[in-house]
């Protein structure tokens, strides 16, 4: 899933955040999810990332590996995530897709949003 986001805050200051945002939403996931297997890279504006998130529900423990790459220009970041097909299905796409741009815009757009 592709997801486009415009900025005014340059490519490095864009990097910092991307990074100080994957970092605390890994540190601070989703409740009763555990998460596992981080794999973080950045190669020149492009980072990649992956892990594996795991939940337990009405006694049964489910893991899914999440990936996606971030990529940095002067006034847009491309963030294409790869969502599992059965979280599309149940979840629903332009859903999916409005939680990463409101998250996006909240948490990467406005300086100290991530306190």
């Amino acid at each position: 899933m592709i997801v486009r986001r415009s900025h005014s805050l340059g490519k490095e200051e864009m990097k910092r955040r991307v990074t100080d945002y994957i970092n605390w939403r890994l540190a601070h996931p989703p409740r009763a999810t555990s998460i596992t297997d981080v794999a973080q890279t950045w190669n020149g504006h492009s980072m990649k990332f992956s892990f594996t998130a795991k939940r337990r529900l009405l006694g049964i423990t489910k893991s899914v590996a999440v990936s996606a790459e971030f990529i940095v220009g002067d006034t847009e970041v491309l963030m294409d995530v790869r969502v599992p097909a059965f979280i599309v299905a149940l979840v629903g796409e332009e859903r999916i897709r409005s939680a990463f741009e409101q998250e996006f815009d909240s948490r990467l757009g406005d300086p100290g949003k991530m306190d």
